[in-house]
């Protein structure tokens, strides 16, 4: 059985270099052209952030303050929330340079804000510019020039149980933006 294994292995290597002896005067070439282009990264600079403003809370009944992407703000829910003063409240306002590429924009659903380490307020509901956020589903935008530099808004709705406790709660949510 080894004698037969060595004579199939002698003769297939045989083949082999046979025939790739044999067949030069048919090999053909020809040359790939490549390119890339590299456009310029996205940049996003914050130019005012999202302020809810000034609120009280009834002692039993919860409510909800909501800024939308161009600076209105209202109270809703259960009726809980009472606004405060005219001003105060605004969108968070954004800067982004990007090349003329479709863009993904994307937050998360949900954001908290915090007062002392017992204390936490959820935010969601996100609104940027004039596209309501979905979860896991991105606003896209395309810039209209070939280095755009364009801004958006984000507001949205915070919500605040009945008897929460006074003070300023503080907060952050990612933004991403990455070409499609």
């Amino acid at each position: 059985m080894k004698s037969n294994t060595r004579k199939v292995l002698l003769g297939a290597a045989t083949i082999a270099a046979v025939s790739a002896v044999g067949h030069d005067a048919k090999a053909a070439a020809t040359a790939l052209p490549m390119s890339a282009k590299i456009i310029a990264a996205i940049t996003i600079a914050q130019t005012a952030g999202l302020d809810f403003g000034s609120v009280s809370v009834a002692p039993l009944t919860s409510g909800t303050v909501t800024v939308d992407n161009v600076n209105k703000r209202t109270a809703g829910g259960a009726g809980g929330v009472s606004l405060v003063g005219g001003t105060g409240a605004q969108s968070g306002q954004f800067k982004m340079t990007a090349a003329k590429v479709a863009i993904d924009i994307t937050m998360p659903a949900t954001a908290t804000m915090k007062f002392a380490a017992a204390n936490t307020l959820v935010v969601n509901a996100f609104k940027i510019s004039n596209l309501v956020a979905a979860a896991a589903t991105p606003f896209v935008t395309t810039p209209t020039t070939s280095v755009a530099k364009a801004g958006f808004d984000v507001g949205g709705v915070l919500t605040i149980p009945g008897g929460h406790a006074a003070g300023t709660y503080a907060g952050t949510v990612t933004i991403t933006a990455n070409y499609q």
